[in-house]
């Protein structure tokens, strides 16, 4: 028979030693949706809504100037990277907004952005009432 050495003894009896407690799931009324979530926190719940004052707010009011915006400066004003800037901008493009790319004089990237028409993100999210046949 071997014997254990007094590290290893108090090792194994720490380890079998330890009560685990069972978690127990929430009930389903008790999970919240993300609507629900959102609410709470104060987000909008629209697709195409947005928080005042929120980094894609200000994305959204700087494209919508009539110069538009350049990548570089939207990543000084946004404290973003460029690659960051160049997913909100996909983002938008999904909610609805269309948004443009043009070359100005110096050879510069400028994008612009308006907002979607009602009728067009009702039809792109499925929040259009449907009429039964």
């Amino acid at each position: 028979m071997t014997t254990k050495s007094k590290a290893q003894a108090s090792k194994t009896t720490t380890r079998s030693s330890r009560a685990r407690t069972p978690t127990t799931p929430k009930p389903p009324s008790a999970k919240r949706s993300s609507r629900n979530v959102a609410a709470a926190v104060g987000k909008p719940t629209d697709a195409h809504s947005v928080r005042p004052g929120s980094k894609q707010a200000l994305l959204i009011a700087r494209l919508a100037v009539p110069g538009g915006a350049r990548i570089t400066d939207l990543t000084e004003e946004l404290n973003w990277l460029p690659h960051t800037v160049r997913a909100a901008l996909t983002r938008l493009r999904q909610q609805g907004f269309a948004v443009t790319r043009s070359r100005n004089e110096d050879g510069d990237t400028i994008y612009r952005a308006t907002r979607p028409a009602a009728e067009t993100a009702k039809k792109r999210f499925g929040r259009a009432t449907k009429t039964a046949a």
